[in-house]
């Protein structure tokens, strides 16, 4: 069987293509403009029509928004976990960073038994660190050159993302060099998630999807805190997509 997983979240659109509970195929485009058009967008990438597939399915921030266009809306934590579980045999812990929210969830046997999401601060999301990007004159794909340039990270006190940004703009303002606070965002961010982390108790495996998975900085600051090791998978962007379309299929 052949099945389209999409994952609509609030930066990103995420495909997937799944042929026989196998990974085929997939692709990530910037979520710029009606959530629709970047869904054409992005089977435009992949060469393919909605109407190819066996079944259908979407998750994600956006989902809603799509529903009418495919066989079947699943959650997010659901679709999170069973991907992950999938890419990464044993996993036990999934840590999924992404734009709007943080989701953290203990697992076993690709089901979701305990979780914790902030949706309600961007200073713990991939959105903070765009959007500090953005003020540096950074690209997103730079984050791991600049960062990996410094040793001592500047301290960001504000736990809030509005305060945090005007904080880093005044540490420009003072002279600070750019790769110290660009390492302690990515630090500040790695706190936060840590702190979710540690109330799910959580143990190996790890596994770290998302958006933020493709910085490797990020990944080596929030080892570091938790002391644990973490996998982070070659397709961790696509985890929701993937476990979208395998949701289908277990059902």
């Amino acid at each position: 069987m052949r099945v389209l997983g999409v994952d609509a979240g609030s930066s990103h659109l995420k495909c997937a293509i799944v042929e026989d509970g196998s990974l085929e195929d997939h692709t990530v485009v910037e979520s710029t403009g009606p959530v629709k058009k970047v869904l054409r967008r992005a089977l435009d990438e992949l060469g393919a029509g909605i109407d190819e597939f066996d079944v259908t399915a979407v998750t994600g921030y956006g989902r809603e928004a799509l529903s009418d266009e495919f066989d079947e809306t699943v959650p997010e934590l659901p679709a999170v976990a069973l991907g992950a579980s999938q890419l990464v045999e044993g996993a036990r812990t999934v840590i999924d960073v992404g734009g709007q929210d943080t989701k953290v969830m203990k697992v076993e046997d690709g089901k979701v038994v305990d979780f914790q999401v902030n949706d309600k601060c961007a200073a713990g999301t991939g959105r903070f660190v765009e959007n500090v990007c953005r003020r540096l004159g950074i690209e997103m794909s730079e984050v791991d050159e600049h960062a990996s340039g410094a040793d001592d990270p500047v301290k960001i006190n504000s736990m809030c993302a509005v305060f945090a940004e005007t904080e880093v703009i005044s540490l420009v303002n003072r002279g600070i060099d750019v790769e110290r606070i660009l390492l302690g965002v990515l630090d500040s961010v790695a706190e936060r998630v840590a702190t979710m982390i540690d109330k799910v108790s959580p143990e190996p495996e790890v596994v770290l999807v998302g958006g933020m998975a493709r910085c490797r900085v990020f990944a080596e600051l929030l080892s570091d805190r938790l002391e644990m090791g973490i996998n982070v998978p070659n397709e961790a962007h696509v985890a929701g997509a993937f476990g979208a379309a395998l949701w289908v299929l277990e059902k």
